[in-house]
């Protein structure tokens, strides 16, 4: 008897996953996948009724979503689809959470209310219509997580409840839209910044090419003065460009922890030794005091590079008039126990209190005695340096400190999770 129960539920069961990825106007492969595990919820509904899915728990009492009497069954189904799926009940405690939820919520011990979880009040009144009667509905929200923010959307599904407690009331499919919010965000911060920065050097080039097309033509003494400042400039437009296209390619991936082990120590002896020639160049002498091993996280090998080549181009170019840069390991302080610290400092003439919180803002232009001129970013700068730093440790979980006075230099420190923490979310 039940072995034909069970035939009977999953015979239901596929026959309304075939029918609701048929009747769903969802196009592409996703919506193949969400038109068959709202099918799929359907069969759990069927299943439950028939009393042939019963939740369960692992060892610890958390929700794994494995059937006691069927271990290869629909919830083990569930727990592989490749989206993040949720059951729960009908009071809005969670049944089941499969892998791809878990690696956004982390561990959830069985029957936790919903809204512990989740702090998003679209959701609830979402699930509070499916519940009482209303449609299938799918909903966008935000949620922050571990200065994380994510932008979801929940498709929603209500079963016909079978009897007792702990039967599964409403699927919760979720997608993840970050990476998309990102990119056509992104994609209007480059359009706005690059139309706005290169404004400024274009229309220098094109002045000086009215000049020598005009007055100056034939004049071989104007175009010695000319030609080298328009090389600059476009020098400095190829840079701002390659400068945006690198800031946006680490905004887009900020959310996405890395997760490969790195030595920082090897990595700033690496980029100290890049930076040499542009050292000697400028007359600069860098003192290094970091220890090359020992220095053991979780981090992304060329944004760490790129971190610390900022940096330390940072201090030659606006400290440089102090004839030395110093790279220490910071001491431990008392809100950053867990973390490795890293100090980039100069001996030039610092920055005023009132810039040092905008350092990191796009194109922030600094004060006349930092820039050396007015309204430039910088002797060579784009003026976005800062600003990929600041983006590169959000990603890493970690923060820059910075401290400067007139007249007693500049110093940035990078303080990033040590091994043991940097895989914590």
């Amino acid at each position: 008897m039940t072995r034909n129960r069970n035939l009977i539920s999953v015979a239901a069961g596929v026959l309304a996953a075939v029918i609701i990825a048929l009747a769903i106007p969802v196009g592409g492969a996703l919506g193949v996948v969400i038109s068959t595990v709202l099918g799929i919820a359907v069969y759990l509904g069927v299943a439950t009724a028939l009393g042939g899915v019963p939740m369960g728990t692992d060892g610890a009492g958390r929700v794994d979503g494995r059937s006691h009497s069927e271990p290869g069954g629909v919830p083990a189904l569930v727990l592989g689809l490749p989206l993040p799926v949720i059951l729960i009940d009908r009071s809005s405690r969670i049944l089941l959470m499969n892998e791809a939820a878990r690696g956004i919520f982390g561990d959830v011990v069985a029957e936790t209310p919903l809204s512990t979880v989740i702090r998003a009040r679209p959701l609830g009144e979402a699930i509070d219509n499916v519940q009482g009667g209303g449609a299938s509905a799918s909903v966008d929200f935000t949620l922050m997580r571990a200065r994380e923010r994510r932008d979801l959307v929940a498709h929603l599904r209500r079963f016909d409840e079978g009897p007792g407690r702990g039967r599964p009331s409403v699927m919760i499919l979720l997608e993840d839209h970050t990476r998309a919010a990102r990119v056509e965000q992104m994609r209007r911060d480059f359009v706005a910044n690059a139309s706005h920065e290169l404004r400024t050097p274009l229309a220098s080039i094109a002045g000086f090419i009215e000049t020598l097309r005009g007055p100056a033509a034939g004049d071989s003494g104007a175009q010695e003065r000319f030609l080298p400042i328009m090389a600059a400039q476009a020098d400095r437009m190829a840079r701002l460009i390659d400068d945006l296209i690198s800031l946006n390619r680490i905004e887009m991936n900020e959310h996405v922890r890395p997760s490969e082990m790195v030595n920082l120590g090897a990595i700033v002896h690496e980029t100290v030794a890049a930076m040499a020639p542009l050292a000697e160049q400028a007359e600069v002498e860098i003192k290094l005091e970091v220890p090359r091993e020992g220095l053991d996280l979780t981090g992304d090998r060329d944004e760490l590079s790129q971190l610390f080549t900022n940096l330390i181009d940072n201090a030659i170019k606006y400290g440089g008039d102090g004839g030395e840069v110093r790279i220490t390991l910071a001491k431990p302080e008392p809100g950053r126990r867990r973390m490795t610290g890293i100090c980039v400092a100069d001996k030039g003439q610092g920055v005023a209190r009132e810039h040092l919180q905008r350092l990191t803002e796009r194109f922030y232009q600094v004060s006349q005695s930092r820039s050396g001129k007015p309204g430039d970013a910088g002797p060579g700068g784009t003026g976005l340096g800062l600003s990929i730093v600041k983006h590169i440790l959000s990603r890493h979980r970690g923060d820059l400190a910075i401290h400067s006075s007139p007249g007693e230099g500049t110093q940035f420190t990078a303080w990033l999770p040590r091994a043991e923490d940097s895989a914590e979310p």
